[in-house]
């Protein structure tokens, strides 16, 4: 509950049900009730929060901690995109990122950075049914991020979900969006492989970087090409740097837009399920979506 945490303790009766106060000082206590065994099922916990005003719903998935040489079958890394939309300018254009490392004993790992430029971090252990808990206090407690993600193997990613993104009008250190929002935004993750030998994270011997939203008045596009040393080559006529972390996936960059102006910083991360790159541009008060993707020639 924002930036707090609060322990419980109990015992469960003879129909795997139990209760638990928690005192919080000051603050109404909160009452805890679970039931274990939920529907029969043996890895789902049931139950509710309240502190008599309000009441939140309890689910608790069984982790799939392992031990020994029987490994989490979802360890590895991962790179993970927040896609934002261009069709409400109240909330970001920009895709936030973040790497996530599981454990060969099933504990996750997640650091990011949204597309307001707030850094987050989050940690829980991957359940057995592949489900995985997502939850970061934000703005000094009075924002969160929360979801359950879930480890898939679809064709364009290998984790998703729906993500509530919430941030209170003026939250502090955060210039971007001041109005603050209430966002359900959708989560993506792929399986990231470190590139032997260069820092091609993807693959982009032609590609394109299209940035567009926010407080972009047009968007616009530039051409690159990589050469055998991985360095990218900008082909467009305005100016734009760009590189890629071989260790992690995540790229930054600046670029002139074609109007002029001063150069802009942006970043993101690699996506290699989709062979291509997501990440956000902050200008004044809102974010501009980066997109970096192959250009695909036409089927004649």
């Amino acid at each position: 509950m924002g930036a707090r945490h609060y322990a419980f303790k109990g015992q469960l009766d003879d129909a795997f049900a139990g209760t638990s106060t928690i005192s919080r000082g000051h603050d109404a206590p909160l009452t805890l009730s679970l039931q274990a065994d939920a529907n029969g099922h043996p890895d789902l916990i049931n139950g509710q929060v309240t502190d008599g005003t309000w009441t939140a719903d309890l689910i608790a998935v069984r982790s799939s901690s392992r031990g020994g040489k029987n490994k989490n079958p979802w360890n590895g890394s991962y790179t993970v995109i927040f896609l934002g939309t261009n069709t409400d300018a109240s909330i970001p254009a920009g895709n936030g990122y973040a790497t996530l490392r599981v454990s060969p004993t099933g504990q996750s790992t997640m650091a990011g950075t949204l597309a307001d430029g707030t850094s987050f971090t989050s940690s829980g252990p991957v359940a057995n049914d592949g489900s995985m808990p997502l939850y970061a206090p934000l703005y000094n407690g009075q924002g969160s991020l929360l979801s359950w993600l879930t480890f898939t193997n679809r064709r364009d990613d290998n984790l998703n979900g729906s993500v509530s993104w919430i941030k209170p009008a003026n939250a502090p250190r955060s210039h971007l969006y001041p109005g603050g929002f209430t966002n359900e935004i959708q989560a993506i993750g792929s399986v990231y492989h470190r590139p032997p030998g260069t820092n091609q994270a993807i693959g982009l011997s032609d590609a394109s970087v299209a940035f567009s939203g926010g407080n972009l008045d047009t968007g616009f596009t530039n051409s690159i090409t990589t050469a055998k040393s991985g360095r990218i080559v900008n082909q467009g006529s305005n100016r734009m740097t760009l590189n890629f972390s071989a260790a992690t996936g995540k790229f930054t960059g600046t670029v002139v837009p074609p109007s002029g102006g001063k150069a802009l910083p942006f970043s993101g991360m690699a996506f290699q399920r989709m062979n291509s790159g997501f990440g956000f541009m902050p200008i004044t008060d809102q974010s501009s979506s980066v997109v970096i993707a192959p250009n695909v020639p036409p089927p004649f």
